[in-house]
């Protein structure tokens, strides 16, 4: 029976600001009843076939999180369908102050504080993300699969507890059949694809593929970096063969004692007894979700079941207490100025910088020791005007490029033109990867290139390149946006010319 979806009209949010783009579409931050929401919209699309499909996926994905949410705190809250002119354009979600996993737990890679791993933390929002599972795999009949089980996609909440969330790839068994397999296949990049579908890339997805992706994030987690980035200096067939050789879970399990455990100061290991019990319960863990045997690996109750009876002891509260207490210290959320945007640097102290008052549009600078405002993001100022560069110690540039009104027109592909000029930018080029994520092209395209071992240049003009064959029309407007959301002022100097 599906959860009765209420209707959120656009008259009925204030304070709407542009977050971030998605996968689906625009993510927007905004008030409603008087609470701090999230509205994920649906882009547009330029086909109305294109559109009418779109939004019977969304719709479907909705009224799925929503009966999910409504039947576990450990999902993200949907609060209903959002209208905008009256049109159903997206749903409206709760807010989770410190954003995703990953970038919460960069934040404190180069903070300076005591440690910068956070095992027992970490191990509570794999719980957390553990039940949530629980509630889609072992209390769903038919089972409930994410198929995107990534720390990108798990939220944090002020008060430090993980919600699963983005299930725009989630889909019930029972509606496998119509399924294309393919295009899990070029979702989920090389590090994160089981054994299973490495041999049979047409093999269906099943719960043992979710399963096989918590190892993955449980692992980047613990070590505070991406799996692809630890795996770089393998080759796509090493790789596999390390994989399909059953050596990919020690592989990890000495990852993990090498950059986390052994880097945990010794004054928080206490009692020693504690931690070694910890160490083994997430090395286990880990190692016994990534089993090349899919059968072999744990269901997410058992997982949870034996979390839970860890924590239940005193010495792993009082630990996991420390840790919170360590992270809460250079967390706490500066208090917001009416119609004033709080900067702060990029350097992971999380220093106020800069204020932007969006009455008068003066700017004013200033240090307010240390801090992170989780409900604005780092470097973001009101209304149309972005931030150039952003670094510790250096003061924030207004650009008005980020303004750029660029038109609905195809981009030059003449050889030596805009995309070689584009190409040739070292802002966009060491960001090559990220660029393939704005325009939303498939991970396989990075493989390829690391296979080919290409250059950042080229790496960038393929990218583009790839681009301009995938859609029917690449516009200056799209690539603009794309360039705006990974703040590359240089590259959008270069698109200037083509401005109205």
């Amino acid at each position: 029976q599906e959860s009765k979806l209420s209707f959120v009209t656009d008259e009925q949010v204030s304070e709407k600001e542009f977050l971030a783009r998605g996968s689906f579409g625009d993510i927007y931050s905004c008030k409603w009843q008087g609470i701090h929401c999230v509205i994920k919209m649906l882009r547009n699309t330029t086909e109305s076939a294109d559109k009418v499909w779109a939004l019977k996926k969304l719709q479907k994905e909705i009224t799925l999180l929503k009966k999910l949410s409504d039947q576990s705190r450990h999902i993200v809250k949907v609060h209903g369908l959002y209208i905008c002119n009256n049109i159903f354009n997206g749903y409206l979600m709760e807010h989770c102050d410190f954003g995703d996993l990953r970038n919460f737990l960069n934040r404190f890679s180069r903070a300076g504080l005591e440690t910068s791993r956070f095992p027992w933390l970490v191990q509570s929002f794999m719980l957390d993300v553990c039940q949530a599972m629980r509630c889609l795999q072992d209390e769903q009949e038919p089972p409930v699969l994410h198929k995107d089980l990534a720390i990108d996609n798990v939220l944090i909440t002020g008060d430090f507890r993980a919600k699963l969330s983005d299930f725009g790839l989630s889909k019930s068994l029972n509606s496998l059949v119509s399924q294309n397999t393919l295009d899990l296949e070029q979702r989920i990049g090389i590090e994160r694809r089981p054994p299973e579908l490495l041999l049979d890339p047409l093999r269906q997805p099943d719960v043992y593929i979710d399963r096989f992706l918590f190892g993955v994030c449980l692992c980047e987690s613990l070590i505070c970096a991406s799996l692809r980035q630890r795996i770089s200096g393998l080759g796509i067939p090493e790789y596999k063969q390390m994989v399909l050789s059953g050596q990919l879970p020690g592989r990890l399990a000495a990852m993990l004692e090498t950059e986390c455990f052994q880097q945990y100061p010794a004054s928080l290991q206490s009692p020693v007894s504690e931690f070694d019990k910890l160490r083994a319960s997430l090395t286990e863990a880990m190692t016994s979700m990534l089993a090349l045997n899919p059968e072999e690996r744990p269901t997410f109750g058992d997982i949870a079941e034996s979390w839970q009876r860890q924590h239940s002891g005193s010495s792993a509260a009082a630990a996991l207490a420390r840790e919170r207490n360590i992270v809460q210290s250079h967390c706490q959320p500066l208090p917001q100025q009416p119609g004033v945007v709080n900067i702060f640097d990029g350097g992971g102290g999380g220093r106020l910088v800069q204020r932007l008052d969006s009455g008068t549009g003066t700017v004013s600078s200033g240090q307010c020791g240390s801090g992170i405002q989780p409900t604005v993001s780092i470097g973001k100022v009101l209304g149309n005007v972005y931030r150039h560069r952003l670094k510790s110690g250096e003061s924030v540039q207004l650009s008005p490029l980020f303004d750029l009104q660029l038109p609905e027109e195809p981009v030059p592909m003449q050889p030596g033109g805009l995309l070689s000029q584009l190409a040739a930018c070292p802002q966009l080029s060491s960001s090559w990867t990220r660029l393939r994520q704005a325009l939303e092209l498939p991970e396989t395209l990075e493989e390829d290139i690391l296979v080919d071992n290409l250059t950042n240049h080229d790496a960038t003009l393929k990218v583009l390149e790839e681009a301009a064959k995938r859609f029917k029309v690449l516009t200056l407007k799209r690539l603009g946006e794309s360039l705006k959301a990974l703040n590359c002022h240089e590259a959008l100097v270069l698109m200037k010319p083509y401005a109205r």
